[in-house]
C-alpha cells in the first residue's frame, strides 16, 4: 500500500514539473481584447539596435561593400580606400564618402548624389525600393537616371501612403530641404508642409485654435520679422498657407531661393 502511494506521488511531482516547463517555454501574450476579435495579442519585446517601424523592424545598415572606386567625375581610379570627404588625385574636384547606405556598389559621390545618398537614408529606402524607382524612371528616360530623381521619384512615390499629418508634414518638409539643396525653389513644399502642421492642429485642437507665427527673431530677414508674433486662428492660417515662407531671403540658395525658418504653434 505504501509502495502504491510513493509510485503515485513520484508521478504527480513528474507531471507538475513538466506542467512547469511548458509554462516557461510559451510566448509572452496578453489577454484578449475587444478590438483584438478575440484573439490574445503578443506582449511588444523591447527594442535594442532596432530601429522599430509601422512596417517591421530595420537593423542598422552596415557599411557598404566600396567595388567601384573610381571618381564620379572624371572616373579615374582612385588609389587606396578613403573614409572621409577628399579631392580626386586626378581632376581635383571634390568627392563626397558615403559608407552606410546599402544601395549601391560605391561610397564616392558628386555633391549632388551624396546629398541623395543621405535622402534615402533619411526615409529609409529598401534596395528593392530604390531598383524599382531606378528602373522606372530609366525606361521613361531613355538612360540611367540621376540619383536626385530617383530620390524624388522615391518621395512622390510614398505621398499617397501616408495617413498621419504629421508624417505627410514631416514628409513635405525633407522634400523642401531636397529642393533647397539643389539650389531649386522650395517654396511649395515647405507651404505643403506648413499646411499639414496646420491640419495635425486642426485634428488635436480644432479649426477655432489659435496659432501664433515663430520666427528666428533677429536671426530672420525682413520679410519674416514682419509676420512674427501674428495670431490667427487654425481656420484662418489653413485658409492661406502660402502667407508664410513666400518672401523669405534667409539662406539664399543657388537659385537665389531662401530657407524660411517661420512656423505656427498653438497659443492661448
Amino acid at each position: 500500500m505504501q509502495a502504491n502511494e510513493l509510485l503515485s506521488a513520484l508521478v504527480f511531482v513528474a507531471i507538475l514539473a513538466f506542467v512547469m516547463w511548458r509554462l516557461k517555454k510559451r510566448p509572452d501574450v496578453s489577454p484578449p481584447s475587444a478590438s483584438s476579435g478575440g484573439r490574445p495579442q503578443r506582449t511588444p519585446q523591447p527594442a535594442s539596435a532596432v530601429s522599430v517601424r509601422a512596417d517591421g523592424p530595420r537593423q542598422r545598415p552596415e557599411a557598404s561593400i566600396n567595388t567601384d572606386k573610381r571618381c564620379p567625375h572624371c572616373h579615374q581610379e582612385v588609389p587606396g580606400e578613403r573614409k572621409r570627404q577628399f579631392k580626386c588625385p586626378s581632376c581635383e574636384k571634390p568627392v563626397y564618402v558615403r559608407t552606410k547606405h546599402g544601395l549601391f556598389p560605391r561610397n564616392y559621390f558628386t555633391e549632388a548624389e551624396a546629398r541623395a545618398v543621405d535622402g534615402f537614408g533619411r526615409v529609409d529606402t529598401k534596395p528593392a525600393e530604390f531598383e524599382v524607382n531606378r528602373q522606372a524612371l530609366a525606361k521613361s528616360y531613355g538612360f540611367e537616371p540621376s540619383l536626385p530623381d530617383v530620390l524624388w521619384r522615391v518621395m512622390n512615390s510614398r505621398i499617397p501612403t501616408l495617413r498621419d499629418p504629421h508624417e505627410l508634414k514631416m514628409h513635405y518638409f525633407l522634400m523642401a530641404m531636397i529642393l533647397h539643396g539643389e539650389g531649386k525653389d522650395p517654396r511649395r513644399m515647405k507651404q505643403e508642409s506648413i499646411r499639414w502642421a496646420l491640419e495635425d492642429f486642426k485634428r488635436g485642437a480644432g479649426n477655432s485654435a489659435r496659432v501664433e507665427v515663430s520666427t528666428c527673431g533677429e536671426d530672420s530677414c525682413e520679410a519674416c520679422r514682419a509676420v512674427a508674433r501674428r495670431k490667427l486662428t487654425v481656420g484662418a492660417a489653413l485658409a492661406n498657407p502660402s502667407s508664410l515662407v513666400a518672401n523669405c531671403t534667409k539662406d539664399e540658395n543657388a537659385g537665389g531661393f531662401g530657407w524660411c525658418r517661420c512656423d505656427y504653434g498653438i497659443t492661448g
